[in-house]
């Protein structure tokens, strides 16, 4: 029943040492307390049944002290449970502090004699006093600090905490994250483009010939191409360190991601590059020389591309992160900032409306103008995946070998949807 139980460990707190025996004291009650509370629930639950089986909207008097005893019962476990974790875990972290379970402290403590239970607090010089006091501040959720009265001197021989990540290099913005990408399950992909129209509709009086329109048009062969890295690391580093996996995983798929930028910008459509933005043929091309500002080469390149074939609109400019600068920091005669009025205020992200996206990929001094959804799309094959296994003889050498790759290609179908801009300032 309800209230014939105390929540409370009953053991006198001057009774225990500080050291793992306190902990398996701690964790012990707290398994109590969870069968307590499971007890309580499985009452709670049997109430409920009762109820429902009889149809009723409310309990009789004896089911609802059953009910909300169990409620009553449920809520003060839920507390004490939550009392001992946070218990628990302040006392494994002193015991961490204190060296338990780092073999170079507890050789030293083993040399010192102070190898059992909780006289081995006796290495750092806490008398029995303050290990009390502090247990008893545990208890009672209080703050307390505990000082070795006799100074022990053991900071070169304690190991340096190792932090839990890799410092690495950094990697460039994604430019397929703004492309559309479309999967396929063939190794190529064929598309039939129309590339021109001879003749012309026009009016035409009654029973006169009509003008006749012949479409040129011809059919392209996409193969999906491959790229791809691969590195080796030793077995005894992935399981001495955790982080590690992760951490070589994320490294070899972010170098692939840079060459896949490099290679849709720049690709030259050879049988080892994809077709790039910057070299496909019939892009648009303008040079900002003579253009007055870089602004206003970018708006004759944007009308350009609404007046050309495609009649596109572009949604992505990708420049330079030093052409960008130079761009954001064109001014009037003023020296009022034209991309952005006040500086203080926010930062520019886009030029006449377009969305800029920022690479070293691409050369100081260039830009692209892409319309994203009437240029084509990318073929994607295989998305980027990391593989594991073993090559030649990495298995006796215990060397794991972790795989990334990915096949896809870069259909640019409408090249008049794309306009490559030079001559923009590089500083």
């Amino acid at each position: 029943m309800a209230g014939r139980w105390t929540l409370r460990p009953e053991t006198p707190r001057e009774s225990i040492v500080f050291g793992p025996e306190f902990i398996a004291q701690l964790q012990a009650r707290r398994a109590q307390v969870a069968d307590i509370r499971a007890q309580a629930e499985a009452r709670k639950a049997a109430a409920l049944d009762v109820r429902a089986e009889a149809k009723r909207r409310r309990f009789t008097d004896d089911e609802a002290v059953v009910y909300h005893g169990a409620v009553a019962e449920i809520r003060q476990a839920s507390i004490e449970l939550a009392e001992l974790d946070e218990r628990i875990t302040e006392a494994q972290s002193e015991m961490r502090r204190a060296g338990y379970g780092n073999p170079t402290v507890e050789r030293i403590r083993n040399a010192a004699g102070g190898g059992g239970g909780g006289s081995s607090a006796s290495l750092l010089a806490f008398d029995q006093s303050q290990l009390r006091a502090m247990h008893a501040a545990i208890l009672a959720n209080q703050p307390y600090r505990i000082e070795s009265r006799a100074p022990a001197a053991i900071d070169s021989l304690y190991p340096p905490a190792l932090a839990p990540w890799v410092v690495g290099p950094q990697h460039d913005n994604r430019i397929l994250s703004r492309l559309p990408v479309m999967a396929t399950e063939a190794p190529a992909v064929e598309y039939v483009r129309h590339n021109s129209t001879s003749g012309s509709a026009a009016i035409v009086a009654e029973t006169a010939a009509k003008p006749e329109l012949t479409l040129s048009t011809d059919k392209v062969i996409l193969p999906m191409k491959k790229l791809a890295a691969h590195t080796g690391t030793g077995w005894e580093s992935l399981q001495d360190w955790v982080a590690w996996d992760g951490y070589v995983r994320g490294e070899l798929s972010r170098s692939v991601i840079d060459a896949e930028n490099a290679e849709l910008l720049n690709g030259d459509n050879t049988s080892s590059h994809l077709q790039g933005f910057t070299t496909v043929s019939g892009a648009l091309t303008h040079d900002a020389t003579g253009d007055g500002t870089p602004l206003d080469s970018l708006e004759l390149a944007i009308a350009a591309l609404r007046n050309g074939a495609a009649l596109a609109d572009p949604d992505l400019l990708v420049l330079n992160p030093l052409t960008w600068s130079a761009i954001r920091r064109t001014k009037d005669l003023q020296d009022r900032y034209l991309t952005q009025p006040d500086p203080t205020v926010g930062e520019a992200n886009s030029a006449w409306g377009v969305p800029v996206l920022v690479t070293t990929q691409l050369a100081a001094g260039s830009g692209v103008l892409v319309d994203t959804r009437k240029f084509g799309r990318v073929w994607m094959r295989e998305p980027l995946s990391v593989r594991v296994g073993y090559t030649n003889d990495d298995f006796t050498k215990n060397i794991v070998r972790f795989v990334s790759e990915e096949r896809l290609n870069l259909a640019i179908e409408r090249p008049a949807a794309v306009c490559v801009v030079s001559g923009l300032p590089t500083s």
